[in-house]
């Protein structure tokens, strides 16, 4: 897949065309590193809401069990589309992208597991702000099935 980041224009929830493209481009915005890339396209990003996707790798991969992506990899994928999130939107201000950690996550529910393959689309919506904490509501789908939702707090390291 070629890699390629566009401008950074303000996302238009209704464009097709991705905003970054490709896991060598997402790494300039994430600290992530393989085999922990989990996100390889970003299509939306705005202040409160992000969408990105990732296609499941082949067996081999560390969270790819009997074909199948594993349940901590559907978290963390989560956790990246929000760090995804952070990291565009600093560039996008000209500001230096700040470390965050998941806090915790809560109300998680795994409905399916994902093959092998399959490419995968989290939704992420901001909750609320409090000085270097964020609530986040994640809900990530294979096309229209439903695979796993939850929400997750992260901290930001002070700037």
């Amino acid at each position: 897949m070629e890699s390629y980041c566009s401008p950074l224009p303000t996302a238009d929830p209704g464009m097709t065309e991705p905003l970054v493209a490709g896991s060598e481009a997402v790494m300039t915005f994430i600290p992530h590193r393989p085999p922990f890339v989990l996100v390889d396209t970003l299509y939306v990003c705005t202040d409160d809401e992000a969408v990105a996707s990732f296609t499941i790798p082949e067996a081999g991969h560390v969270l790819v069990q009997d074909g199948l992506f594993q349940e901590p990899g559907l978290l963390e994928h989560q956790a990246q589309v929000s760090a995804l999130q952070a990291g565009y939107q600093a560039r996008q201000y000209q500001l230096p992208p700040q470390m965050g950690y998941v806090a915790g996550f809560r109300h998680i529910t795994i409905h399916g597991l994902p093959r092998s393959g399959e490419v995968v689309t989290t939704t992420v919506h901001t909750l609320t702000r409090l000085g270097s904490l964020t609530a986040l509501r994640a809900e990530t789908r294979s096309e229209a099935r439903l695979l796993a939702s939850c929400e997750f707090t992260v901290v930001l390291e002070p700037a």
